[in-house]
C-alpha cells in the first residue's frame, strides 16, 4: 500500500466531496451543539463575554477601561458580533461550538488523507473511528465549546499546521524550493499561528515547533533559502498577532500586568495561600494530569493509541514522508508546556494535548512500511468502546435541541431580561456579570472579570489597584457611596460564596430587599419607596417594551413587611400620564395574602394584571402606587411613582435609526421637530425624539438654546424631560420617546437664519451631558436652523 506521500503531493482541494462526510460532519455539528446547549454556565466564561460586551456597548476597552487578564482576540471577535446579536452567552458559546467543530473537520480531513487504506470507504471509517475516539475524551468533552478561549486558537494551530505541511510538500524526491508558493503558505502559517497566540497566549510556546521544522524540513537550498523561509514565518506571525499590537499600543501597562503579572504573580499567589506550595511545580502538574486520566480511563485511548503506534514509524523517521509525525513529535511537548505553564493547572488547559495525540496516530500509520491496518484495528476498537460514553455524554443535549426555550443559554437570557426589567437598567454589583449585561443592566468595570479580579485585589498595591481598575472590600465601600448600585446579584457560584459575603454583607447593611430568582440566584434590590416605614418595596417588574392600547401586561410589585401592620391594606395600582389620565389601574388585597399575615423580613411578591384602555393616547405613562384601609378609605403612607412603561406605536425600539447626535451614557438624540416654517415671534414648539441605550446615572435638565445668526443667545428653554414627569434616570434602555419644549420667541429678534443648541446638564453641578465627537469642543447638538421672519 502506497503512503499517501508517495507519488503526487498530498493537497487539501483533492478531497473527495461525499455525502457520507457531510452527514458525519453535521452529526459532529449537533453532538456539540447540543452538549453546550445543555451545559451550565462556568464562572470562567464572564471574563470572555462580559468584556466584550463593555466594549461593544460602551465602547469601553480591555487594560485601557477594565482589567483583562488574556490576550485580546476571542474578545474583540465576540465585541465585533455583540454589536449585531443580543443573546451574549450564546453567540459566544456558538463562536466556540463552531471552532471546535471546525477542528474536527480539519482532523477528519486529514486522517482521511493521511488513512494506509486506497478504498474511500475504509479511509471514511478509519477518520471516523479517530475523531470519535477524540469526542469520547473527557477532556474534550470537559473543554469543547464553552465560551472561552481554548476552541479558537486550536482550529487556527491546526490550520497553521495544514498550511505547513502544503509548504513543505513532503515527497520521496527532495524539499521544494524556496519560491513565492511556498512564502505564501509559510506566510499563512505563521500568520495562523500567530492569531492562535493572540487568542490564548499559551499557544506562542508552540511557535518553535515550526521554525526548527521549517529549518531542517522545509526547503531546499542552503541557509539562505532557510533564512527565507524563516522570515516569511516570521512576517506572517507578526500579522497575526495584530491584536496585541493593537492591545499594547492602547494600554502598554495594562496588557502587560493582565498577561504577566497576574499569570505569573498575583494567580499563583492566590492558589498558594489555599494550596500547598508543592501542589504548583511541574512535578505536581504532571501529577494532576495523571490523576485526571487515572480518574477517567477514557482520557487514556489516545495518548495509548499513540504510544502504540509510534514505535512502528520510528525507522522510516528520516524519510520526507514522516515530515508530518516528526512536527507532531515537536509540537508534543511543546503542547505539554503550554498547557503546564499556567498556575495552578486546570483539566481544561491539557485539552491542548489531544489533537496531537490524535495527529499522531494518523502521521504514524502513514509512515508504516507495512502492517498499515493495524492502527485502523486499534482505532475502531476505540471508537466501538467510546460509544457508549458518547452516548452518556450527548445524547441529551441532543434531545435538547428540539426545545429551544430549554436552552441553558436561553435560559440565562431570559432569567437575565427579568433581572433588567426588576433593576430598570441601573448598576449591578456582582460576580457574574453576564445576567446583568444580558438583561440590559450596567455593572461595575473593575468586576468584569467576574470572580478574577476580585479575589487577587488583596495582593496587589492601592496605587496598582487605581491604576489598573481594581478594587478590593477596603474601597468597595468609597466606590458603591460614588456610584450606588440599585441591586446586588449573588449566589450563581457555590466556588465563589466565600468571595461574594462583602457583596451580601453590604446588602443587608443598606436594607437590600432580597428576591430570590427562579431556579438560581438571589437578587438584592435597593428601596425604590417605602409607605409608613412599614412596607418598602425592593423593587417592581414591568415589560420593558412599547405598549399597545387595549393591551393587558402584569406589574409585578416585590414587596417587604418592615414593620406592624394592624389591618388587612389594599394596594391601589394606577397607570396615569403627565396630565393625570388614567391608562389602567388595579385595586384589592395583595395578591395572595392579606397583609396582616405577612411576616416580616420576607419578600411578599405582589402581581396585578392591567388592561390599557384602548383610547389611550400614545406616550409615557407612570405606575403609581398607594396602600388604604377599605373600611376607613383612610390611606396607609402616600402615593409612590415606582416605573414607567411607554405606549403607542411611534414608540417602538428604533436601534435601525441613525441618531442626529448621541451624548455619553449610549443617550441618542433621534430627531428635532422645529414645526412649520418660517417661525413667527412667540411662543413655538420643539419636539425632542430620544433613545436612551442604557440607564442614565443621574437625572438631567434638558437645555434648548436658540442662538442668533451672530451666535448670541436669543432664547432659551430649561426643564427636565416631560417637565419632570419621567425624569432621565429612569428612562427605559431602548424604548423611544417624544418630548416637547416651550420656546419663546422675543420681539425684537431680527430676521435671519438661527441654530438650536441641543443638551443636557446635572442641575446640582450645573455639569453637561458630554457630547460624544462635539463640533468645536461645544458639548450640545447645533446641526438644526430655523428661520426667523
Amino acid at each position: 500500500m502506497a503512503s499517501p506521500f508517495e507519488g503526487r503531493p498530498t493537497r487539501l482541494t483533492q478531497w473527495p466531496v461525499w455525502g457520507g462526510v457531510a452527514l458525519t460532519l453535521v452529526a459532529c455539528f449537533v453532538l456539540l451543539l447540543g452538549l453546550n446547549m445543555r451545559r451550565g454556565l462556568n464562572h470562567d466564561e464572564h471574563q470572555f463575554v462580559a468584556s466584550a460586551v463593555l466594549m461593544a456597548r460602551y465602547g469601553l476597552l480591555p487594560y485601557a477601561d477594565f482589567p483583562y487578564f488574556h490576550v485580546p482576540a476571542q474578545t474583540l471577535l465576540n465585541a465585533a458580533l455583540f454589536t449585531v446579536f443580543d443573546r451574549f452567552l450564546l453567540t459566544a458559546r456558538l463562536v466556540s461550538v463552531a471552532s471546535s467543530w471546525l477542528s474536527l473537520a480539519l482532523l477528519f480531513g486529514l486522517g482521511f488523507v493521511y488513512a494506509p487504506y486506497s478504498r474511500r470507504g475504509a479511509r471514511f471509517g478509519y477518520a471516523l473511528a479517530g475523531v470519535a475516539t477524540l469526542m469520547a475524551a473527557p477532556m474534550f468533552v470537559h473543554t469543547s465549546g464553552r465560551a472561552w478561549n481554548h476552541d479558537l486558537p486550536m482550529m487556527l494551530t491546526l490550520l497553521s499546521l495544514a498550511a505547513f505541511l502544503q509548504a513543505v510538500q513532503p515527497s520521496r524526491s527532495s524539499p521544494p524550493s524556496m519560491n513565492a508558493r511556498t512564502a505564501a503558505w509559510t506566510a499563512v502559517a505563521g500568520a495562523l499561528l500567530g492569531l492562535a497566540a493572540a487568542t490564548r497566549l499559551s499557544y506562542a510556546f508552540l511557535a518553535p515547533a515550526f521554525a526548527v521544522g521549517l529549518w531542517f524540513w522545509g526547503v531546499e537550498g542552503g541557509w539562505r533559502a532557510r533564512a527565507q523561509a524563516l522570515f516569511w514565518l516570521l512576517l506572517g506571525g507578526l500579522i497575526g498577532l495584530a491584536p496585541v499590537w493593537w492591545a499594547l499600543w492602547v494600554a502598554p501597562e495594562g496588557f502587560l500586568f493582565g498577561n504577566v503579572v497576574y499569570n505569573l504573580r498575583l494567580n499563583p499567589l492566590y492558589y498558594a495561600a489555599r494550596e500547598s506550595a508543592a501542589s504548583m511545580t511541574p512535578l505536581a502538574k504532571l501529577a494532576y494530569l495523571g490523576d485526571v486520566l487515572r480518574q477517567k480511563p477514557v482520557n487514556l485511548m489516545l495518548p495509548l493509541l499513540f504510544f502504540i503506534t509510534l514505535p512502528l514509524a520510528l525507522p522510516r523517521l528520516r524519510t520526507r514522508m514522516a515530515i508530518p509525525l516528526k512536527m507532531t513529535l515537536l509540537l508534543l511537548p511543546l503542547a505539554l508546556f503550554s498547557a503546564m505553564s499556567p498556575t495552578p493547572s486546570q483539566i481544561q488547559y491539557y485539552y491542548v494535548l489531544y489533537p496531537v495525540f490524535l495527529l499522531g496516530v494518523f502521521f504514524s500509520a502513514a509512515t508504516w512500511p507495512r502492517r498499515q491496518r493495524w492502527t485502523g484495528a486499534l482505532l475502531g476498537a476505540a471508537a466501538l468502546a467510546s460509544v457508549p460514553f458518547v452516548a452518556v455524554q450527548y445524547a441529551e443535549g441532543v434531545t435538547t435541541l428540539a426545545q429551544p426555550a430549554q436552552w441553558r443559554p436561553e435560559k440565562v437570557h431570559q432569567r437575565s431580561q427579568g433581572i433588567g426589567r426588576l433593576t430598570e437598567g441601573g448598576r449591578i454589583l456582582t460576580l457574574a456579570p453576564i445576567y446583568a449585561l444580558e438583561g440590559g443592566a450596567t455593572i461595575y468595570p473593575e468586576l468584569v472579570t467576574g470572580p478574577m479580579a476580585w479575589r487577587v485585589a488583596p495582593l496587589v498595591s492601592p496605587a496598582e489597584r487605581a491604576r489598573f481598575g481594581f478594587v478590593d472590600a477596603t474601597e468597595l465601600e468609597a466606590l458603591l457611596a460614588q456610584h450606588p448600585p440599585r441591586a446586588v446579584l449573588t449566589d450563581f457560584e457555590e466556588d465563589d460564596a466565600e468571595l461574594e459575603q462583602v457583596f451580601i454583607d453590604y446588602a443587608r447593611t443598606h436594607d437590600f430587599t432580597p428576591v430570590p430568582l427562579p431556579g438560581e440566584g438571589v437578587l438584592w434590590l435597593s428601596g425604590v419607596a417605602e409607605w409608613n416605614e412599614a412596607i418598602r418595596l425592593g423593587g417592581v417588574e414591568l415589560p420593558n417594551r412599547p405598549l399597545s392600547p387595549g393591551e393587558t401586561f402584569v406589574a409585578t410589585l416585590y414587596l417587604l413587611k418592615r414593620g406592624a401592620i394592624e389591618r388587612d391594606l389594599n394596594v391601589l395600582v394606577r397607570l396615569v400620564d403627565a396630565q393625570g389620565f388614567e391608562a389602567a389601574r388595579s385595586e384589592g388585597w395583595p395578591y395572595g395574602s392579606p397583609t396582616s399575615a405577612w411576616a416580616e423580613g420576607i419578600m411578599w411578591p405582589d402581581g396585578h394584571r392591567l388592561m390599557l384602555d384602548p383610547q389611550t393616547p400614545p406616550g409615557v405613562y407612570r405606575l403609581e402606587v398607594s396602600f388604604y384601609d377599605p373600611e376607613t378609605l383612610a390611606p396607609f403612607g402616600g402615593v409612590e411613582s415606582v416605573g414607567y412603561v411607554v405606549v403607542g406605536q411611534e414608540a417602538v425600539q428604533t436601534q435601525s435609526l441613525e441618531p442626529l447626535a448621541t451624548f455619553a451614557q449610549g443617550l441618542d438624540l433621534l430627531a428635532v421637530d422645529v414645526g412649520a416654517a418660517p417661525w413667527r415671534r412667540g411662543e413655538q414648539m420643539v419636539t425632542l425624539r430620544w433613545r436612551p441605550s442604557q440607564r442614565l446615572d443621574k437625572s438631567y435638565t434638558v437645555f434648548i438654546h436658540l442662538l442668533a445668526p451672530d451666535g448670541q443667545l436669543a432664547a432659551q428653554r430649561d426643564q427636565p424631560p416631560l417637565q419632570g414627569f419621567y425624569p432621565s434616570d429612569r428612562w427605559l434602555p431602548g424604548v423611544a420617546f417624544y418630548d416637547a419644549y416651550s420656546l419663546t420667541i422675543p420681539d425684537d429678534a431680527a430676521p435671519g437664519l438661527y441654530r438650536l443648541s441641543i443638551g443636557l446638564y446635572d442641575a446640582e453641578s450645573g455639569q453637561r451631558l458630554p457630547l460624544l465627537r462635539p463640533e468645536d469642543g461645544v458639548d450640545a447638538f447645533q446641526a438644526v436652523a430655523v428661520e426667523i421672519k
